[in-house]
């Protein structure tokens, strides 16, 4: 047999074992555990867990009592949730997460349930996600879901965030939600002034806490007109 018919095989039965796999989800057959969340409920089996997270490999392998349970409570959102199991069936991206803010609960998910390849695959979807020409609005949601939800001293998000936020100043700078923001984590306006001092145009230049505090314009800073505070 060539080298390619080989290859062909192997490859044929990996998609073979991939969709036998999502029907185990899909009709429940042989399911060891449900994990109930909220409304919903996940009937899995604890060997797919127990493989590709090693969360669930401590819980469901070692000396936990749960290790012994046919059902689990957890305390995260269905939605979310959902989308962790549909990826240790389906092995593709959740199609019903599509904002950004979605995007990064997943991401705090999978990170949590130690699940390296979702949460890799949802740092390239939040990427993909954030526009902050077509959606401010929704941009700004994304900025204070990875300033809130992710883990002390991971940059994984903020680093494809940030660099729009300095791309897309002079934008952002007109939107009330944004000035909240700033407002709201006085960190970020504080790196935003630490890095663009340094790496940017003046024109890029952050909004100085005390001017918020004090009730300055936006003219103050770019030379024109805009809305006041206070």
């Amino acid at each position: 047999m060539s080298a390619n018919n080989t290859t062909n095989l192997v490859g044929n039965a990996g998609e073979v074992l991939k969709k036998n796999v999502k029907d185990l989800l899909a009709t429940g057959l042989f399911s060891d555990l449900t994990i109930v969340c909220g409304h919903k409920e996940f009937k899995v089996h604890k060997s797919i867990l127990y493989l590709q997270s090693d969360y669930f490999k401590k819980l469901l392998g070692g000396e936990f009592r749960e290790a012994n349970s046919s059902t689990i409570p957890f305390d995260e959102d269905p939605d979310t949730f959902h989308a962790l199991i549909h990826f240790l069936y389906n092995f593709t991206w959740c199609p019903s997460m599509v904002e950004p803010t979605q995007v990064v609960a997943v991401y705090q998910l999978a990170d949590k349930y130690l699940v390296p390849p979702l949460y890799q695959l949802a740092a390239s979807r939040f990427k993909q996600a954030c526009d902050p020409k077509g959606n401010t609005e929704t941009f700004i949601d994304a900025i204070d879901a990875v300033l809130e939800s992710t883990a002390p001293g991971d940059d994984t998000l903020w680093n494809i965030v940030f660099p729009m936020i300095k791309q897309n100043m002079r934008l952002l700078t007109k939107n009330a939600s944004f000035v909240d923001l700033l407002q709201k984590h006085e960190d970020l306006n504080i790196r935003l002034l630490e890095e663009m001092s340094v790496s940017e145009p003046a024109e890029h230049t952050a909004i100085d806490p005390d001017l918020l505090a004090d009730g300055g314009g936006w003219g103050s800073i770019y030379g024109g007109g805009g809305r006041k505070l206070g």
